[in-house]
């Protein structure tokens, strides 16, 4: 399809549908809470223009005779019937009476409340229509879930329309969804959660595990519903990125990229969850998870135990993730819903995506012996950015009559007592220091350096050994004699 096909789409999608709706709450979020009071619970209705020309309300001519009705109205937004608290039905009307009359309708099926104009406004491209509601709250009846909501529209014009003599009505419908959230009770959960496994994935392609484990920290046991309409559920997500994304194409100017989910989709549909629970409790958890921008898995409690003893615990465990996004941070949600006398909520859990430490060789580097002599030098491979060097052998310190002793300046034949140093060198990074300790003067002593050097480039890099400078004035300076010098590189998470 041609990229002017696809604009006379667009534009033909604009003027069929010009209005674009949210029912949010006070932050913005498309929330309606299930509340034990829902007086003081503020709702906006968030209307907006998707068509490139400013629309307008039409005004009814008889100023005297404004009441909102099943026949005149410029917006209906429409419910099922057990969406609604009973007490919204009636008293959640608009904040500003003297703008919007409101009307609420009952139907077989449906609850509607209808709202009529009383101002001139426009609603322009740039700026949405904000209507407040207020004391609009859902019902408890089936705990938390997601609720489809309706919004009609008639007796709108564009303002630039041909004919305002006769202008052309803007009618029609669009649906969207809310979700419908319990707010009864206290707010905080006595939940302690985490996870019992590493909080990382290796981004090679091979498979990960997670485990979240979620404690009951309260002194008397936490309450679950065991009711089936409401059970008490727990909602596991994390976001996906498109069907084969991985570290070698992803393009941050490509907004259909997504380098903070956790893996694709392909990769995705093969994670597994399993649950367990310390009392023995019975949790549903599906085996593959529903996809879209997020992988959920909801988790259903279905024990005949009303509750979460103190200090027991449930356990969900993630399998065989695999992932080659590039290295960074996820998050891991975790939705509790539907527990007695508690608000619903969430914990976040940030999890990196970390390249797994690679082994760019080992390097038998034989017997050296570092001190008059000079420096030790020998080239190694490595990767870019982070390197560890495991660098062991054994050592021994030989020679170091030491500094004069007495008052007459002579010198002594003792040894000092002080570790030597060997000095590490990778390429142009700054150096590291391996301590061998004073034993070593007496005996051949096992020694092993683990060095982090950073900023590296991907090649052939220069590794130097040098002992360091000796403790006092010595007149036999010591040298170090090492003995199978083995090297290993791995490679770290940048």
């Amino acid at each position: 399809m041609s990229v002017t096909e696809n604009a006379a789409d667009a534009a033909q999608m604009r003027s069929s549908f010009p209005i674009a709706f949210q029912l949010c709450n006070e932050s913005g979020d498309e929330v309606l809470p299930i509340a034990d009071d829902s007086s003081g619970q503020r709702v906006q209705l968030v209307i907006g223009n998707t068509a490139r020309d400013t629309i307008q309300l039409q005004l009814k001519s008889d100023p005297q005779n404004n009441k909102a009705n099943t026949k005149l109205y410029h917006f209906a937004l429409i419910f099922r019937k057990g969406t609604l608290a009973s007490s919204a039905i009636s008293g959640a009307l608009p904040e500003d009476p003297a703008s919007w009359d409101g009307a609420w309708v009952e139907g077989v099926d449906t609850v509607t409340l209808y709202l009529l104009g009383l101002k001139e406004t426009s609603i322009r491209p740039d700026t949405p229509l904000v209507i407040w509601l207020q004391d609009l709250s859902a019902s408890s009846s089936q705990g938390t879930r997601v609720a489809r909501v309706d919004l009609q529209y008639t007796n709108l014009v564009f303002h630039d329309d041909p004919r305002p003599e006769q202008p052309t009505v803007i009618t029609g419908s669009r649906r969207s969804r809310i979700t419908l959230l319990n707010q009864r009770g206290r707010e905080h959960v006595p939940l302690h959660s985490g996870f019992a496994t590493p909080g990382y994935v290796f981004n090679d392609g091979t498979s990960n595990s997670l485990t979240l484990r979620i404690t009951n920290i309260s002194p008397v046991p936490l309450p679950l519903s065991t009711d089936v309409s409401a059970p008490t559920k727990l909602l596991l997500a994390f976001e996906v990125a498109p069907e084969g994304q991985s570290v070698r194409d992803v393009d941050l100017a490509n907004p259909a990229h997504t380098p903070w989910a956790l893996a694709d989709q392909d990769t995705v549909s093969k994670v597994t969850l399993t649950v367990a629970a310390s009392d023995g409790g019975t949790w549903h958890a599906p085996g593959t998870p529903q996809l879209g921008e997020q992988a959920v898995w909801e988790v259903v409690y279905q024990g005949t135990q009303s509750f979460l003893a103190p200090g027991h615990s449930l356990h969900l465990t993630l399998s065989n993730i695999v992932t080659t996004l590039p290295p960074g941070y996820t998050n891991l949600y975790l939705r509790y819903q539907n527990i007695p006398h508690y608000w619903d909520g969430q914990f976040v859990y940030p999890i990196e995506r970390r390249r797994r430490p690679q082994n760019f060789g080992r390097y038998l580097l034989g017997s050296p012996v570092l001190g008059a002599a000079g420096p030790f030098s020998a080239p190694i491979r490595t990767g870019g950015g982070k390197i560890l060097l495991l660098i062991s052998g054994t050592a021994l310190i030989q020679g170091g009559g030491v500094a004069p002793v007495g008052p007459g300046g002579t010198f002594g034949g003792a040894t000092t007592t002080q570790p030597e140093n060997i000095l590490v060198s990778l390429g142009s990074a700054l150096s590291a220091t391996i301590e061998i300790p004073a034993s070593a003067r007496a005996t051949r002593t096992p020694f092993l350096g683990k060095l982090e050097f950073s900023g590296l480039q991907e090649g052939e890099q220069t590794l130097t050994l040098l002992k360091g400078p000796s403790v006092g004035l010595s007149i036999n300076p010591p040298s170090i004699a090492i003995q199978h010098l083995d090297v290993i590189v791995l490679q770290l998470p940048s």
